[in-house]
Order: C-alpha cells, then structure tokens, then sequence
C-alpha cells in the first residue's frame, strides 16, 4: 500500500520483532506470493534469502524406498526462504513506527454510515478506526467473522515440531542420511516430515 502512497498501520500482538521464533521454511510461489514481492520492489532482496536447493522433494515408503525425488531446477517455481528473514525484509522495508507492536484485536465493529469503516478495539481499550481494514490475523481471526460464517475445525491431522541443532556436530547419522530419521517412528504417526540441510523429506507409511 505504501508503494502507491497509502497510509497505513500495522498493528500486531507480539511485543516486538524479536518475541519469538518465526518457525522453519516458507515457500514462495511464484502465482501468489511472489507476485505480492514484486509489487513491494522487493524481489532483489528476497532472492538474496532464498535456500538453493530448497525445491528438492524426495518421497519415501515407511521401508525407506525411494517414491518420488524431485530435484530444485532452479526455477524459482516456489523457492523457500527462513519465514524469520522474510518477516525481517518486510519490516525493514516500511518506515519505522508503522507497527504498533502489542496489540491483541478483542472486537471489530462496523461504524454506521461509513461503508466499509470499522473501528477496532484492544485489549487496553484503546480503539482505532479504519477506512480499509485487513485482517491476517491467523486461526481465530476477529476479522473473519465480518465476511464469512466459517469457524476453525480440526480436521484430524496433528503435527509435532522437532530440531536438530547443530545436526552436522551433533546428530552426524541423521545430516548424512536423509533415511536415518525413518527410525524416529512413533506408532500412530503415519509419517514424518523433515528438512535437512536444503532437502525437504517427506516419510509416508
């Protein structure tokens, strides 16, 4: 919005950029996200952050057969990047102070007589009031609710999040041979998930 002159404001619930972990690897798709990275002049930048090799996908059988291994053609299809950097380039690129950083949305009202108008309330009771709002506000989203009767669900499918730091100096076995985690296996978990140096590894069984 900033690069068409557009004030805005962004108002977030962590305290400050540093609050946390960001997470792993995001990849960018070159029909969606990509686009969005253009369009903020970023592109550069971001290709300075993308994991060559990150594409690579191998599939394996719950014996450690080989079903599927595709290579990263360099392409740029859908890179992955450090979700922490990327969040980093995107901060970096708006003018300092156009995040409010520890603001938690309680309630969002449509204002009468404003089309599109909304005020919105935090937890401090401090209220603000918005021509366009956009809510990328995750699971249980205040936003939401104002253009659609949808709800969270659990659709049965769990994940659980391990690393391995260092895994080079610390856990040789499993940096050498993407096969290796095949023995981290707990029953009832149909598969594990890993990503180890720039090779996403998917074990199905």
């Amino acid at each position: 919005m900033r690069t068409k002159g557009i004030e805005s404001a962004v108002f977030e619930l962590e305290p400050d950029r540093k609050a946390r972990l960001q997470g792993g690897m995001l990849d960018i798709h070159e029909e969606n996200g990509q686009l969005a990275i253009h369009a903020a002049g970023l592109f550069e930048q971001f290709k300075a952050l993308v994991h060559p090799g990150g594409e690579a996908t191998r599939i394996l059988d719950h014996r450690g057969a080989v079903l599927r291994d595709d290579q990263d053609n360099g392409e740029m299809s859908r890179p992955e990047v450090d979700r922490g950097q990327l969040r980093d380039l995107l901060i970096d690129s708006i003018p300092a102070g156009s995040i409010q950083w520890g603001h938690k949305v309680v309630a969002i009202r449509p204002l009468s007589g404003k089309p599109g108008s909304h005020e919105v309330e935090f937890t401090s009771g401090e209220t603000i009031t918005a021509d366009l709002l956009i809510g990328a506000d995750g699971a249980w989203s205040k936003v939401r609710p104002l253009v659609s009767d949808a709800i969270p669900a659990y659709t049965g499918v769990s994940f659980v999040e391990a690393d391995l730091f260092h895994a080079d100096d610390n856990h040789p076995a499993q940096a050498a041979d993407d096969a290796a985690l095949l023995g981290i296996r707990i029953p009832s978990i149909s598969g594990v998930m890993s990503s180890i140096g720039m090779r996403a590894v998917l074990a199905s069984s």
